[in-house]
C-alpha cells in the first residue's frame, strides 16, 4: 500500500511537471508566432513603400519629366560652343 502511494505521488509530480512544461512551450510558440506575424506585417509595409518609391523614381527620371523641368526653368538648347582663351599665367606648370 505504501509503495502504491509513492508511485502515485511520483506519477502525479511527473504529470504536473509535464503539464507545466507543455503550457510553457505553448506560450513560447504563441509568442514566436506573434513576433513572426508582426515581422511579416513590417516587411510587407516596407516592400509596399519600396515599390512606391521605385515607381516615383521611374516617373521622376523619365525623359518627358526632365524635358518639362528644363522648359520650366527656361533652359534653351545651345548649338555652338565657345571657348574662353586663357593666358599662360592661369595654367598649371610641372
Amino acid at each position: 500500500m505504501r509503495k502504491i502511494k509513492i508511485y502515485l505521488t511520483v506519477i502525479s509530480i511527473c504529470v504536473v511537471f509535464l503539464l507545466g512544461l507543455y503550457f510553457y512551450q505553448i506560450q513560447e510558440l504563441v509568442k514566436d508566432s506573434y513576433l513572426l506575424s508582426n515581422a511579416q506585417k513590417d516587411l510587407l509595409k516596407t516592400e509596399t513603400e519600396n515599390l512606391s518609391f521605385s515607381q516615383q523614381n521611374i516617373e521622376n527620371s523619365s525623359l518627358g519629366k526632365i524635358e518639362e523641368t528644363a522648359l520650366a526653368l527656361s533652359f534653351v538648347k545651345n548649338d555652338s560652343i565657345k571657348y574662353i582663351p586663357l593666358s599662360i599665367d592661369y595654367l598649371v606648370r610641372k
